[in-house]
C-alpha cells in the first residue's frame, strides 16, 4: 500500500510528530474532495469498539446506543455495538469479555505488585483514574 492509500494512518503519524499522544489525539475525520465525511457509521452498521480503559468509551458508546443522549444533538441511529469489556452495565451492547461472577473468579495468590513488594525489588505502581458519569 502507498501513503496515498492510507490517509488516516498518515494523519495519525502527523499528529504524533506534532506531539499528540493516544490519550490526547484530536479527532480525525476523513473527507472526500467536497469536504464531506467518508465512511460514517450508518443505521444498521455493526461496530466493534476496542479499548479497554472504559473512561471515554462510556461517553462514545452512549452516543451510539443510548435512546436519550443529552450531550450533543445527533440523528437517531440503530447499530449493533460490541465492546471488548463491559464499560458500564447499562449500555445496550454485546460484551466480548464480560466480568466474571464472583463465584467464577479464580483466586489470585500472587500478582506482580505484592510479589515485587515481598521480594523487595524496586518498583513503581502507577495508576490513572478519570471521573465520568
Amino acid at each position: 500500500m502507498t501513503a496515498a492509500q492510507c490517509p488516516m494512518a498518515d494523519a495519525v503519524r502527523a499528529a504524533y510528530r506534532a506531539g499528540q499522544e493516544d490519550e490526547t489525539l484530536e479527532p480525525l475525520v476523513r473527507v472526500d474532495g467536497a469536504g464531506l465525511p467518508v465512511g460514517r457509521i450508518q443505521d444498521g452498521d455493526y461496530v466493534i469498539f476496542y479499548d479497554i480503559r472504559g473512561e471515554r468509551e462510556v461517553e462514545l458508546t452512549s452516543a451510539f446506543v443510548a435512546r436519550d443522549f443529552p450531550h450533543f444533538p445527533r440523528q437517531p441511529i440503530t447499530v449493533r455495538f460490541a465492546t471488548m469489556i463491559e464499560y458500564h452495565p447499562d449500555l445496550d451492547v454485546q460484551v466480548a469479555f464480560p466480568p466474571l461472577p464472583a463465584w467464577k473468579t479464580p483466586c489470585v495468590r500472587w500478582s506482580a505488585g505484592p510479589g515485587c513488594a515481598r521480594s523487595r525489588w524496586p518498583s513503581l505502581k502507577r495508576r490513572s483514574t478519570s471521573a465520568f458519569s
